[in-house]
């Protein structure tokens, strides 16, 4: 069965006229592109450390306890079953760069004020409980910001 469409004398969508696609000598797009980029992937290896720190301590504290672990893992998992449909609405309503700096910097504010309850001996496995779910709220709105900026980082016409 063959076609009787001519594809090569198609018209672009609206979202393809020659106004914007981007020359390839034209490299605008690639600093604000890779700038997000880098400290977004900077920010995930971060937050993947610091999760893992707070399993390990969870394990050394608790003498491996499966319940403690289970429940901190359950905690960490909420904001995303819970929220994750409602996060990226929100996210998209707001500033995307204001809300991956904010969450990015909540997440290492709530580090240090970890670090400094586990430096002086008051760390409780409720702390860790607590921290786990703010970060992983934290953590996905910045997922939705960083990911849905990316594609805006493509050329415009002037």
């Amino acid at each position: 069965m063959s076609s009787d469409i001519d594809v090569s004398a198609a018209e672009p969508l609206d979202s393809e006229t020659e106004a914007d696609t981007a020359s390839p000598e034209d490299k605008s797009w690639a600093l604000p592109f890779f700038t997000i980029w880098a400290g977004q992937a900077f920010s995930l290896v971060g937050s993947r450390m610091g999760g893992f720190a707070l399993v390990w301590w969870l394990t050394q504290a608790s003498g491996g306890s499966a319940t403690i672990l289970a429940t901190a893992s359950l905690v960490a998992m909420l904001p995303g079953v819970l929220l994750g449909p409602i996060a990226g609405a929100l996210v998209d309503r707001w500033s995307r760069r204001r809300v991956m700096i904010l969450a990015d910097s909540l997440v290492a504010a709530l580090s240090a004020g970890l670090a400094i309850l586990a430096w002086t001996g008051r760390l409780h496995v409720w702390h860790i409980y607590i921290i786990m779910f703010v970060r992983a709220l934290l953590c996905l709105c910045a997922h939705w910001a960083a990911r849905s900026t990316g594609p805006l980082c493509r050329l415009r016409p002037h």
